[in-house]
């Protein structure tokens, strides 16, 4: 996997203006489902980039069997809060520059708006919101969007954008929405999409050697929680691989692991991510997803 990253020239156009060279580590971080920004920093010898710049980090997927470029796929766009000089080292005499900053959703814990929900469906309601506060809609519950049955009435005054959102949710949930979405703003868009099945998680050493990322856990924690009011013993569950973007928020995989106890559907709750050298590191919380007894009603309730 080799990644890339340029300036934008901004974030409605998303146009590439030129690449950043001289990266010499790239992380990036997937929050918590309520929260809806990721973050990240780079460092690099180009000292020309400054806060307010917007740039995009691509990743590229080379064959080297027929040298076949499957072209580049975008991982976020992200604007730059803070700049920092790094000191020169022996071996670097020019410096450092290490950047960091966050995607479009960081806006929206700073941004409020005022909007007026009658019956409608919650797909129009967050375009409401989004005209609101100038951000260009995205993917929004796709199969949810005609649903006619699917309505929600409030009234928001002034209220962050965040919070607005994440009401319009609980309301859909109420509804009849299942709860298996998340907010995210990584095409620079807002979008509120499904978690998705994927069961071809790799890992790449030197952009050329692939392994499944899931038999690369080289460490991890699993810490166990009585919760004494349920009587009911709750697992966290970290795990660190070698993976590539794909390891993100709302990914579901299959894993068994007889060694730390492991068997089922897994939801990627977090994850962190360093690129560095030749390899990605990535760090995953993830929970497991119940599975449906077989006289259950059909209704799937996996996420309730």
């Amino acid at each position: 996997m080799v990644y890339k990253i340029y300036k934008i020239n901004n974030i409605k156009e998303k146009k590439k203006i030129e690449q950043i060279l001289n990266i010499t580590e790239i992380t990036w971080k997937n929050v918590n489902f309520g929260d809806i920004f990721i973050s990240f920093d780079f460092t690099t010898t180009n000292g020309d980039l400054m806060p307010g710049d917007w740039i995009g980090l691509f990743a590229k997927t080379l064959a080297f069997t027929d040298d076949i470029n499957f072209g580049e796929k975008i991982v976020f766009y992200g604007i730059i809060n803070k700049k920092e000089p790094l000191k020169a080292s022996k071996d670097n005499v020019k410096g450092l520059y290490k950047y960091s900053g966050y995607d479009f959703g960081y806006f929206l814990d700073k941004k409020t708006a005022t909007i007026d929900v009658k019956n409608d469906n919650p797909v129009n309601a967050i375009k409401k919101l989004c005209t609101e506060i100038n951000i260009e809609p995205g993917e929004i519950l796709k199969e949810w969007e005609n649903n006619k049955e699917l309505l929600i009435t409030k009234i928001y005054k002034k209220e962050t954008a965040s919070n607005i959102l994440n009401h319009i949710y609980k309301l859909a949930l109420k509804s009849g929405l299942k709860d298996e979405y998340y907010f995210n703003c990584l095409d620079g868009k807002l979008n509120l999409v499904k978690y998705e099945k994927n069961n071809d998680l790799k890992g790449y050493i030197a952009n050329a050697f692939t392994m499944d990322s899931l038999k690369t856990i080289h460490s991890y924690t699993i810490t166990q929680t009585l919760d004494e009011k349920d009587n009911t013993i709750s697992n966290e569950i970290n795990l660190n691989v070698i993976g590539d973007y794909n390891l993100k928020k709302g990914a579901i995989f299959d894993l068994k692991n007889e060694e730390l106890n492991l068997d089922g559907e897994y939801l990627i709750e977090t994850s962190d991510h360093t690129i560095s050298g030749v390899k990605e590191q990535v760090t995953i919380k993830i929970r497991k997803i119940p599975k449906l007894e077989e006289h259950m009603d059909t209704t799937d309730t996996r996420f309730v």
